[in-house]
């Protein structure tokens, strides 16, 4: 299986015009010989093995998903990237009336999705009358810790995935149905697009249709039942020297967005994508792509229909499957470029608020292709912007920051930091340092995601910014994003915490491993010591186990984790009967902390982060509790 393979294919790499600019001068391409990995070691083994789809985990470190077109049942596969089985996972009560592309990318709550394109309609009929319209499905990324150990593939299982865990959208072209076999979500916006495998009619360019459906449109008939009109935003031509007359089976964009990609059977197609693009724009304005790669020109009969296509997670190259998962192989990325972008000048901030600020900057200039920029706060990598302008959110009123912009091009190479920038929230910092609570009139879906019909955007944002113990080296080590919201019956707790290393390895020393700490004094006296009001919760990383410190007060306390490669996510419920406030109601105020643990590499902790402690006390001295206040 790992054993290595060339694949030589007869035509070069062809240099086309985008925008101004050849192949070469964008400083990226694709090596024309392409690298085999052999078969997949599970083509055999499944009932069924016509792969037809492929995309790249963006929450499991070296995971590739795959699945079947029609003829199938609603299941995809997880393998590693020696094109080994990991898990089978099947979508219970869906239907695969003919899937033919996969993407990875945002869905609710900004957590990573595979999605699932039941759109073939080889006859053009799917038109709701004569057979079912087409449809894309979305589920939560699986966890997958195995990829390094992959098992023997006649030993895997299939998991099941709850009718509840995912949602069906079901779409229609505004022009009748189409033939098509290619579709990717955008990673920076959660937007998706199917390509049309049939000619635009009359066009002696033999273009294809792009179609696109917004995030926004995607939450919103998610699941409703409800049919969702799709937009045409450009026309694209890939096909070059391919010997059949055939139009794209597959298409992806990479993880960082700077990349897409469109393939036929035997030839790919990629546009790089800068700063402030859309996709929308790239493809129309450039319909014939910058980059080509001849897949498999020349040599059809070895290498058969390659319908799948997807870029690593990391870029640095693409990979495709034929239908029958023989071969398996990549095509590396290449670079010509070793220029670095100008340094972002101008950072100000056009406005802030209590809680957040403003950034904008004057856009770089590079060689190539500018991709993004990385924000930094306070000599700490923050985020990562698509654009020039930033919003910086969760900070604390009347207080002062430090930032600084640098630059990324498309071939990686990065700017030196900006000048400073200082700049203060506004409000005077000496009024109310309380974390409020914000009511609601919906109750949040305990599940660890943010999903649509949710309410925490109704909370106001804070972090734990204060290191009360250890060491923390930045924000990526450890940071913690919380909202809380009340109704009559529970608090709610939203938890986004970032931590580039999990590990949950000490048994009953539960800090010591990666986890949520919540502090609560129902009656907000604030004693030295802990009395019957008092209440210290853990919510430990990768463990079920709700667990009460003081008084195993854990009557109808429920929460839910969701992992992403960065960090963690959870949603926790706390009755209020529970902690012993018995009419809550605006206005009421509760003894509260919100304390992290950080594990980076098994043992004990390294570091802890807290909203409102300066010192790591709260465990044991209740009169270190901050104030929260329901609104």
């Amino acid at each position: 299986m790992k054993k290595m393979l060339t694949w030589f294919v007869m035509l070069s790499m062809i240099l086309a015009t985008f925008g101004g600019m050849t192949a070469m001068a964008a400083g990226i391409g694709f090596s024309t010989t392409g690298t085999s990995l052999g078969a997949l070691n599970f083509k055999d083994v499944i009932s069924r093995h016509e792969f037809s789809g492929m995309a790249a985990s963006h929450s499991n470190a070296n995971v590739l998903y795959t699945h079947n077109d029609s003829g199938d049942t609603a299941r995809f596969f997880a393998m590693n990237t020696d094109g080994e089985l990991l898990g089978i996972y099947a979508l219970d009560n869906a239907t695969a009336t003919d899937w033919e592309d996969m993407a990875v990318g945002p869905g609710p709550g900004g957590n990573s999705y595979v999605y699932l394109g039941d759109i073939g309609d080889n006859g053009s009929n799917r038109d709701g009358t004569t057979r079912p319209r087409i449809a894309v499905y979305r589920t939560a990324e699986p966890t997958i810790n195995n990829a390094g150990n992959p098992p023997d593939p006649n030993t895997v299982s299939t998991t099941t995935i709850s009718s509840s865990n995912w949602e069906k959208i079901i779409m229609k072209y505004p022009d009748g149905p189409h033939n098509t076999e290619a579709m990717m979500v955008d990673p920076q916006t959660g937007d998706l697009f199917i390509v049309l495998k049939e000619h635009a009619s009359g066009d002696p360019n033999l273009r294809n249709r792009v179609y696109k459906a917004t995030k926004s449109q995607l939450d919103q008939y998610a699941g409703t039942g409800n049919v969702l009109q799709l937009t045409q935003v450009a026309l694209v031509a890939p096909r070059k020297n391919s010997v059949r007359i055939v139009g794209p089976t597959a298409a992806d964009i990479s993880a960082d967005g700077s990349m897409i990609i469109v393939k036929n059977l035997e030839e790919a197609f990629v546009w790089p994508r800068g700063a402030g693009q859309s996709v929308d724009s790239v493809l129309a304005n450039n319909p014939e792509s910058p980059i080509y790669v001849a897949v498999a020109v020349g040599q059809t009969g070895s290498v058969g229909n390659g319908e799948a296509v997807t870029f690593a997670a990391d870029g640095s190259k693409f990979y495709t499957v034929t239908e029958g998962g023989n071969p398996f192989g990549y095509f590396n990325r290449t670079s010509s470029d070793s220029q670095a972008p100008t340094v972002p000048q101008s950072l100000n901030s056009p406005g802030q608020t209590e809680t957040s600020i403003d950034l904008a900057w004057n856009a770089s200039t590079d060689n190539d292709m500018v991709k993004s920029y990385d924000v930094w706060k306070n000599g700490s990598y923050l985020a990562t912007a698509y654009s020039n302008s930033y919003t910086v959110t969760g900070l604390t009123a009347g207080t002062s920051y430090n930032f600084k912009v640098k630059a990324t091009d498309i071939s990686g190479n990065a700017s030196a930091l900006s000048s400073q920038l200082t700049v203060s929230t506004s409000g005077s910092g000496s009024g109310s340092t309380n974390l409020l609570i914000a009511h609601t009139a919906t109750a949040p879906t305990i599940d660890g995601k943010w999903t649509s019909v949710d309410s925490w955007g109704d909370a106001t944002g804070y972090q734990t910014n204060n290191v009360i113990s250890g060491t923390v080296t930045d924000d990526t080590d450890l940071l913690g994003n919380i909202r809380a919201l009340w109704d009559s019956t529970n608090l709610y707790l939203w938890v986004n915490v970032s931590d580039d290393a999990k590990y949950n390895d000490s048994g009953s020393s539960t800090h010591d491993d990666d986890g949520v700490e919540v502090y609560i004094d129902g009656d907000n006296s604030k004693s030295s010591t802990y009395d019957a009001n008092d209440f210290r919760y853990i919510f430990r990383w990768n463990d079920s186990t709700v667990l009460e410190k003081a008084h195993n007060a854990t009557t109808g306390v429920t929460f839910a984790k969701t992992d992403a490669t960065d960090g963690y996510k959870m949603e926790i419920k706390i009755p209020w009967s529970t902690i012993g406030v018995s009419s809550p109601g605006t206005g009421t105020d509760i003894g509260f902390d919100l304390q992290i643990n950080d594990d980076d590499n098994g043992g004990t902790r390294e570091g802890k982060k807290a909203w409102f402690g300066t010192t790591d006390t709260a465990w044991q001295d209740p009169s270190q509790f901050g104030t929260a206040e329901l609104q």
